[in-house]
Order: structure tokens, then sequence, then C-alpha cells
């Protein structure tokens, strides 16, 4: 049966420690944290009668606890008590008391088996008894006191339970102060990591003021952190931001109210001049709000990177472009016309005749290449169009047969069409002309004599059509088919033998079929040939 209270004994006690919680509670907003903890163990102590005493604080990572604050404790004991393990449980007075969640009160130090290792050295320094109070938050032990007596006096039930309430504001501190400093480190983490990130970072408040500024940012722009912290962004960066003809981006001034207001993630792009090395460089800016109180926008981060390669890259695949088709097409129309003409003439003999179609099957040759480049590019930058029409597809595949056909026979390869009915599509006819010719050639080039194609179309559920094309070639390896759709791929097996392609015939044709919202795929075996599957929608 639990004992009543004795009324007067521990009422002066109990009235001190509540009105030492109370000036805790208040001090613990204005001191510093080890300030707090020093003036708290010094109440404890004088209420308590504590000779000489400890904080400490857990320390989850080391599974440890350790002291954060002492007085009275001489060296060697401070050194013995500095640290201690929560792994050995068994063995030590502070760790029994953590892991039971309740104090620990140890009435001979010279004779419990909890406090062996430290009999020593509590013996000399005269220390008899001590106790232990473990600091308990929401079922988690933040952290423990202990005291150590020159005198074999217990604490009872009533003087443990008033310990137990003064630790209170300790353990809210603790809580506190372990909180700060997790918040403390990830806030360092974060700062150091987007410090030394490649990308420019900066960051914005409600009033268009830059708040931090980092490295990468510093070599970017040529502007120092000292010089930009705390003034305008659009004054200091966004101002100098132009078009290619050097135009002031007028959007980037409206941009920080949008953002500012909590709008979505906004990118936009332009140069900047560096003035202290005098470049001028491309940039992409992605510009996010960002809350400190959640639904409350604070400001804006901003992470440009410099993109002045990849401008610079792509301007000059454009001058590419525009010189195969101004400086190489032009050229080749002009042979094809001269070729044209002295095809004409009826004064050429038989082999002047078949050297002039030889030059003029080069000719459709070239210029079929520098089209299919051109093409493959238009599909990479979004400039190709595609128009969708409905046709039957029978037709079309006998068209592309037709197209090989001459080439096929010359090597002794069959060809066959086979296919229940005539099914119905929708697809850009043209563009699908040459992806079955691609698709054909490749498949005449793969056999190197007496060999088969089958082409066969069948339905593929109610919304696709599948047309398959399979060949009796020598098949491509199995490493290389994930490969095979890559521009300027070539398949290292000499599946092509002498008539090699230039490795952008399945790059275009996957391309057509993905800008149908459909794909293309294969299966081969080496040895024994290939097929090629593309699908399209039914009409």
């Amino acid at each position: 049966m639990k004992k009543k209270k004795p009324a007067l004994k521990y009422l002066h006690k109990e009235l001190e420690a509540y009105r030492m919680m109370g000036d805790l509670s208040i001090l613990a907003a204005s001191l510093p944290h080890t300030a707090f903890l020093e003036l708290s163990l010094e109440r404890i102590m004088s209420i308590m009668h504590i000779d000489a005493g400890g904080i400490y604080s857990y320390h989850e990572t080391a599974h440890e606890m350790h002291l954060e604050c002492t007085k009275n404790i001489p060296p060697p004991l401070y050194d013995h008590c500095a640290e201690v393990s929560l792994n050995k449980s068994d063995k030590h007075v502070i760790a029994t008391a953590v892991l039971q969640q309740r104090p620990l009160s140890i009435d001979h130090i010279a004779t419990n088996s909890k406090t062996k290792s430290m009999r020593k050295v509590c013996a000399a320094h005269g220390f008899k008894s001590l106790i232990v109070v473990p600091m308990v938050r929401h079922n988690e032990v933040l952290g423990v006191i202990i005291g150590f007596l020159q005198r074999h006096k217990p604490y009872d039930f009533f003087e443990q339970d008033v310990l137990e309430k003064m630790i209170v504001p300790l353990a809210h501190a603790l809580e506190s102060a372990q909180l700060f400093n997790m918040m403390t480190l990830e806030r360092r983490k974060l700062g150091t990591i987007l410090y030394v990130m490649n990308d420019g970072v900066c960051t914005v408040n409600m009033n268009g003021e830059i708040t931090f500024w980092n490295r990468a940012a510093e070599h970017m722009t040529g502007l120092k952190t000292p010089d930009v912290m705390g003034k305008s962004i659009v004054q200091t960066f966004l101002k100098k931001f132009t078009n290619p003809k050097g135009e002031p981006i007028i959007k980037a001034f409206a941009l920080l109210i949008d953002i500012c207001r909590g709008k979505e993630i906004r990118k936009f792009e332009g140069f900047l001049v560096n003035e202290k090395e005098n470049k001028r460089i491309f940039m992409r800016l992605r510009v996010s709000p960002y809350s400190v109180i959640k639904g409350t926008p604070s400001g804006c981060i901003i992470i440009f990177e410099d993109a002045t390669s990849q401008w610079e890259i792509g301007r000059l695949k454009e001058d590419w472009r525009s010189m195969l088709t101004h400086d190489l097409k032009t050229p080749l129309t002009s042979t094809f016309g001269m070729l044209r003409i002295l095809s004409d003439s009826h004064n050429l003999d038989k082999r002047d005749k078949k050297l002039l179609d030889i030059g003029i099957q080069s000719y459709h040759q070239m210029l079929s290449l520098v089209n299919l480049y051109l093409d493959v590019e238009k599909f990479n930058t979004g400039r190709m169009s595609i128009s969708v029409s409905r046709f039957t597809i029978k037709p079309v595949l006998v068209e592309c047969v037709e197209h090989v056909a001459l080439q096929a026979e010359l090597k002794g390869i069959r060809i066959s069409v086979s296919m229940k009915k005539d099914y119905l599509v929708l697809a850009d006819r043209s563009l699908m002309v040459r992806v079955f010719d691609n698709l054909l050639s490749n498949a005449v080039k793969s056999i190197p004599r007496s060999g088969k194609i089958t082409i066969k179309a069948y339905a593929e559920g109610r919304a696709s059509i599948t047309v398959a094309i399979t060949d009796t070639g020598v098949g491509i390896p199995e490493h290389e088919i994930p490969h095979l759709f890559d521009r300027f791929y070539q398949v290292s097996a000499g599946k092509y033998g002498k008539d090699a392609s230039s490795g952008l015939g399945l790059t275009f044709c996957k391309q057509v079929m993905r800008a149908h919202g459909q794909d293309i795929r294969i299966t081969s075996k080496q040895g024994k040939g290939s097929t090629f599957y593309c699908t399209l929608t039914k009409a």
C-alpha cells in the first residue's frame, strides 16, 4: 500500500522545487543553453543537498550519455563518468536508470554491483551514495542528472518525487536544445551543399533582396557575396539579363512578383555579361518559391547554370544544318541538273550511259543521306511535323517492296506480303513509306545471298495494327540490340557487309514511330535472322 506523504516534512522542499521550476521556465528562454543547465544543476543540488553532480545529454548516433555540465565533481571522477555507453546496461548505474526510465538510488557505493567501476574514485573523495534521475519526455530519455552524496542517506519515495518534478524544465530545455542543434547541423549541411554546388544558387526575400549567394554564383557572374547581400536581385542581377540581341528580358522583372505569390516553378534563359572576366555567358534559370511557415511565401530560390557550352554546341549544330541545307544540297541539285541534261543526249555510247546512271544513282544516295540527317535533327529539336491521314496499309507495303525489288532480285532474295485482309490505319503515309523502305533495305543488306523476307500485317487488339518484317539474314548480336536505334550506331558483326549504312536509318524509324505515339521493336537471333515490329493505330 502506498504511503501517505507527510504533511509538513516535505512541504517546504516541495514549495522550493515549484518556485525553482517557475524561475527556470522563465530563464530557459533568455539564457544560453549551457548557462541554463549550470544554473539548474546548482539550484537542484542546493535544494536536495547534493555534494557533487552533473547533467548528461543523450547522443543518439553513438548511443551514449555525455556530460554537459558538472559541479564539484573532481577530475578523476569526471574522467570516469564523462561518457557512458548505453550498450552496457547491466554494468553501469546510469545505463540501468536510462533503461528502466525511473530514478535509481544507491545507498552504498562501496558495495553495490552497479558502482563497482567507480568505487575507488568515490571513496577517495568521500562519496558514499548517489542518485540518478532520467529526464524523460514523450517516453524518450533526453538526459540524466546524477548526484553524489558524502553520506549514507538514500532518497526515499517522496524526495525522489520532488527531484523528478524539479527536472521537468531541464527535460524541456534539453529537448529544445537537441532540436535546435539538429536544425543548426542540418542548416549547416544544407548551406555547405548549396555553397559548393556547381550550379549558382541564391535566395531572395519578399522584398526582393538577396539573402544567399553561393560560390558558383560568384564565379559565373563575377559578383562577390559581400557586394550582393541585401541588394535588390532585379537591379543587381536580373536587370543585366538579355536575349541574344542584347535586349533586356522584360519578364525577368515580373518574375519575382509571381514567385513570391507562391506560384509554381518558372524557367527562363538569357545572356549575362561577367564584367570581371569580360565575357558573355548563357544562363538557364529555375525559380521556385519557398516558405518558412507552411502556406506563407517567404521568398524564392533561384538556381542558375552556365549553359554557354550547350548554347554554342546548339549554334554549331544549327550552322551545320544550314550548311547541309544550302552549301551542300544546292551544289548537289546543280550537279543533278547537269547529269539529267547529259542523260538526255543521244550521242552517248553504252559505257558513257552506264557511268551516267551510276552518277545519278550516287546523287540520289547522297541526297537521301543529307535529308535523313536533317530529318533526324528536326525530330531531336521538335521541329518535325507529321500529317496524319487514313489509308490502307497493303498498297504502302507493296510500294515499298517495289523500291527494293531490283536489289533483292540481284541477290536471289524472295519477298512476300502476307495478311488476312487490308487494314485501314491512321498515320503519316509518306513517313511510313520511308520507315518501311529503311527496314526492307536493311533486310536486303542483311542477307548475303538467296534468302527470304516476309512481311505480315495483323490486328493486335482492337486499336492497333502490327506490321512485322522478317528476314533470314545474319541476325544481330544480343548485346547490340539495346543500342540499335542510337544515332550513328552500326552493328559490329558486319551485318550489312560492304553496304554498311550511316547509322541514322533506324534512329529515324524510331523517331517516326514515337511521333505517332507508337513504337518499334526487334527480335533477333544471330545466324538466323531478325524481325522488326511496327505498331500503327487502327482507323
